[in-house]
């Protein structure tokens, strides 16, 4: 039987993604894009597994291309297309849906290699399963 926290969420993961061939050009002095796809599909591979593998009722990936609606939907999570509305617009849309719907919402950046499912429990316990407003920092960057 679940524990009463689990049975208690009601929160959506949504990752935006860019479209590969438009992801980690800061990188482009040393990666060519093919290099730099491939290293956008593996993260967001290593973030769908924390995600899918946590409590989260539902995860949702926003954005990208064909190859990242088929990553998403193998990896057990919904795909949304990007409708033209930048970052901002389309976590804002996503999020008056989940909200609409009785659930509360989770950014999860789609580069984010270290991710563990730990961790996505523990910012869900952070944030009263969706209650309370949570932010973590960067601590590499002190961001």
């Amino acid at each position: 039987m679940p524990s009463d926290s689990v049975r208690a969420n009601r929160t959506i993961g949504i990752i935006p993604m860019k479209p590969a061939d438009q992801a980690k050009t800061r990188l482009a002095p040393s990666l060519d894009p093919d290099q730099r796809a491939t290293l956008t599909w593996n993260m967001l591979k290593i973030v769908l597994r924390a995600a899918t593998s946590s409590s989260l009722i539902d995860v949702v990936v926003v954005g990208g291309d064909s190859e990242i609606r088929v990553i998403a939907e193998t990896g057990n999570s919904n795909w949304r297309p990007d409708k033209g509305r930048g970052l901002n617009g389309e976590l804002s849309a996503q999020v008056q849906i989940n909200s609409s719907n009785g659930a509360a919402s989770m950014y999860i950046p789609g580069d984010l290699p270290l991710l563990t499912t730990a961790d996505v429990e523990q910012a869900l316990g952070s944030s009263k399963f969706g209650s309370l407003l949570t932010i973590c920092p960067a601590v590499g960057d002190g961001g």
